[in-house]
């Protein structure tokens, strides 16, 4: 994106040509564009309708009037880029307790190696692992939530049993 970031500047735009056909003694000069300023205008257009292409509606009314993707990307820049207010961009100040994330390429990354784990990650992971086994625990029926929900089972059945027959009975003394 040399069109943006300047590395590949406009070239000249018009290049002089003399006429040797001319009547008169004095000579005659036309200004053409040149053909790499015209393949350049071509390209940076291209990038102007791709950034373009990609903006929202308020994002837009900033590329209105941009003569170059330069200018557009300025532009662009200028409005959304975030700007320190008050004393912030006065005093540069760093927090000494702030851990910055490590950043690490795929390739650095040794799968060999394991990392030890934070204070909070052991006790998250002990107190899963907890759960999952007083589950396991739970659906074998050898807890005492499991014992007390069985027994409640057992009299709801007793009682429905009861029930059913005395329906039954009421049915065919009727």
């Amino acid at each position: 994106m040399g069109f943006v970031d300047v590395s590949n500047p406009c070239p000249v735009q018009h290049t002089s040509q003399s006429s040797d056909f001319s009547i008169n003694s004095t000579d005659s000069y036309s200004f053409v564009e040149s053909d790499a300023f015209v393949v350049w205008k071509m390209h940076d257009l291209a990038i102007m309708r791709l950034i373009t292409a990609t903006l929202s509606s308020v994002a837009m009314s900033c590329a209105i009037g941009s003569s170059s993707s330069k200018d557009l990307w300025i532009r662009l820049k200028e409005q959304f880029s975030t700007k320190k207010k008050g004393i912030q961009g006065i005093i540069e100040i760093e927090n000494p307790n702030l851990v910055k994330p490590k950043t690490m390429k795929a390739q650095d990354v040794d799968m060999g190696t394991t990392t030890e784990l934070s204070r909070r990650e052991r006790e998250e992971l002990e107190k899963q692992r907890a759960r999952e086994r007083y589950m396991r625990l739970l659906e074998q029926g050898k807890t005492e939530q499991a014992r007390k929900d069985l027994e409640r089972l057992a009299l709801i059945r007793e009682q429905r049993a009861e029930a059913a027959k005395i329906e039954k009975k009421k049915k065919l003394g009727l």
